[in-house]
């Protein structure tokens, strides 16, 4: 049994399937960085679809898996 206070399960998005949608990922974002998510969306829509995932990655691959 893990009882330390700071284990966090990794959450793992595939971005093959529906996880992966543009809505999802900007659902997830907002979820995640509250308050500043205006800023992190506003930049996940800036660019094309890849660069959506790299600044989602940029953001949270410390926690959250993208597989493809």
């Amino acid at each position: 049994m893990n009882t330390s206070s700071h284990f966090r399960e990794s959450i793992v998005v595939d971005i093959s399937g529906e996880q992966g949608s543009e809505q999802n990922l900007i659902a997830l974002a907002t979820s995640f960085s509250k308050p500043d998510h205006e800023d992190i969306v506003r930049d996940m829509n800036s660019g094309d679809y890849e660069h959506l995932v790299n600044v989602f990655d940029d953001h949270f691959g410390h926690f959250i898996t993208l597989i493809a």
